[in-house]
């Protein structure tokens, strides 16, 4: 993995933030228009999507550490040789 990588990365977790919030959008708009058994299968998934957006900070935290280790540990072994 090189330095150039991220940026795609980047760009793909800014999508899939993007994804989730109008897909809890779209339900929770949803949610209002329904009835019984519809409402609560809507209301489940903007529960699911919520739940799942949450972990994005902690995700973009984990690749962040991720790539500041694979630079200090490559900076190590390029320093070595």
């Amino acid at each position: 993995m090189d330095l150039r990588d991220l940026a795609p990365i980047g760009v793909l977790f800014v999508v899939i933030a993007i994804a989730l919030s109008m897909g809890g959008e779209i339900l929770s708009s949803l949610s209002n228009q329904q009835t019984g058994a519809a409402q609560n299968i809507t209301n489940y998934g903007t529960e699911g999507i919520s739940k799942i957006a949450k972990w994005l900070p902690t995700i973009a935290l984990v690749i962040a550490a991720a790539v500041v280790i694979g630079v200090v540990l490559t900076s190590f072994i390029l320093r070595r040789k």
